[in-house]
């Protein structure tokens, strides 16, 4: 793939501007949420808005739209290897995926929220900035300082487990209930979105209610708690090795993460609608399975 040569087919100049629009606003949707005191939800909609500005990017130089985050993180890092301005934008999108996609929105640790709230009103900084480097002469107008990873959210300043350490079993079933709490109280907002004619932001909900719920369980039965969405994918493969039940829940947990996550959120393609709407109301099943398990 190369790497300093933009596309040069109108298609993907215009697919680039598609891009761009949908993530200017869907940081707009962002300020609103943030207005309406949702900082978890404002948190997950800037992280999109990041996302889609550096497919905007990857777009526009090579002609290749990324399907998922991974791509998208691995096609803007081989960008950044010989663009010095692409290399600061990389930094601060692996900041805002860590900060804002993965400690606020999926864990709801948002604190402290004054530095949560300037991530999300410094999207618009990077959307424009990744706007500006779509052509390979342009550098960022904006300095980005590397010590602003110093002042973003740690895990030593956040309730809940740290990574890797297992809990005992009453304090894994405390944590266990908590997360499946939030997970009912993700899809009671989730369909509250869905009666707002949000579908997008609805489906993003039922998805990290699957998630929550799957953590609950992986907590439950092993006292670990996921920090990733990965670690949660990892660990219920791993519970469904000895748990046919789970096995079979599993094929929930897979359709929500590529059809809500990753079809409606992230590149807003929600068609079916009636099938997307039948996922969200859904969840609160799978919610139920989950908890269900924790007992057997």
């Amino acid at each position: 793939m190369t790497t300093e040569q933009p596309a040069a087919s109108d298609a993907a100049a215009d697919r680039a501007a598609v891009l761009f629009a949908d993530a200017r606003a869907l940081h707009d949707a962002a300020l609103a949420r943030l207005d309406a005191d949702d900082i978890r939800d404002a948190a997950e909609k800037a992280w999109c808005a990041t996302k889609r500005a550096a497919d905007g990017l990857i777009v526009a130089r090579t002609g290749d739209e990324p399907a998922k985050s991974p791509i998208t993180t691995r096609e803007l890092n081989r960008l950044a290897m010989d663009n010095q301005d692409i290399g600061h934008l990389a930094d601060r999108y692996h900041i805002v995926k860590d900060a804002l996609h993965g400690d606020c929105f999926y864990l709801g640790f948002c604190e402290p929220t004054e530095r949560t709230e300037r991530l999300i009103h410094e999207t618009i900084d990077y959307i424009d900035d990744a706007e500006g480097l779509a052509a390979p002469s342009t550098a960022v107008a904006q300095e980005w300082s590397p010590d602003a990873r110093s002042n973003l959210m740690t895990p030593a300043s956040m309730s809940g487990p740290a990574p890797g350490q297992a809990l005992a079993r009453g304090a894994a079933a405390e944590r266990s209930a908590a997360l499946f709490a939030d997970a009912r109280a993700m899809h009671d907002a989730a369909l509250a979105r869905l009666d707002a004619g949000d579908i997008r932001d609805a489906a993003e909900k039922a998805w990290c209610a699957t998630k929550r719920a799957s953590d609950g369980l992986i907590v439950a039965r092993t006292g670990d708690e996921p920090e990733r969405a990965p670690d949660t994918t990892r660990g219920l493969r791993r519970l469904g090795m000895d748990d046919e039940d789970i096995r079979r829940s599993m094929s929930h947990y897979y359709v929500a993460r590529e059809t809500l996550h990753g079809s409606c959120f992230y590149r807003a393609s929600c068609e079916l609608i009636e099938d997307t709407e039948r996922l969200i109301h859904e969840t609160i099943d799978y919610i139920d399975e989950a908890e269900r398990r924790v007992a057997v």
